[in-house]
């Protein structure tokens, strides 16, 4: 049910923007990010740290940060081969999450800390997802039956997750 709210609350915070005049739109192509080493530096420490904020046990902390590093390593090939920022966060965030869920079923590190600081370098507030958002013209405006469908598509596969 907290899917659906977040799903809601985008929506209605992109209409809304997009009544005001300032509409957003999302750029597929990679964005700098700044040199290699120090992205992976970054998501090693946004993974530790955020296992450390959990409360999680020293053990935890060192492999949410090797995780994230293993799943920044994903996205970061992906875009060297030249894919878009979709497939290549896709990939990186699938890379973590399969190997918090494979070491998780084989230890009692905590399934929380583990798979939720391997995910947030992906997360909304990351510069891969962030950075690619500009400002643009408004697109041609949809007619209210269109815009509700997607609301309620937006809401049943919420629900449905």
């Amino acid at each position: 049910m907290r899917t659906a709210g977040i799903v809601v609350g985008i929506v209605a915070s992109l209409e809304l923007a997009w009544r005001l005049g300032a509409p957003l739109s999302i750029s597929p192509n990679p964005v700098a990010l700044g040199p290699l080493g120090a992205q992976f530096v970054g998501a090693t420490l946004i993974s530790a740290f955020f296992a450390l904020w959990a409360y999680a046990d020293l053990a935890t902390i060192g492999l949410a940060g090797a995780i994230g590093l293993l799943g920044w390593a994903g996205y970061a090939s992906m875009i060297y081969i030249g894919s878009t920022e979709v497939p290549a966060n896709t990939l990186g965030a699938f890379v973590a999450a399969l190997a918090s869920t494979l070491l998780i079923r084989r230890t009692t590190i905590p399934a929380f800390g583990l798979v939720s600081a391997a995910l947030l370098p992906w997360s909304r507030a990351s510069p891969s997802t962030t950075a690619s958002c500009r400002w643009s013209e408004p697109p041609r405006r949809q007619p209210i039956q269109v815009r509700v469908g997607q609301l309620c598509w937006s809401l049943s596969v919420s629900l449905w997750a």
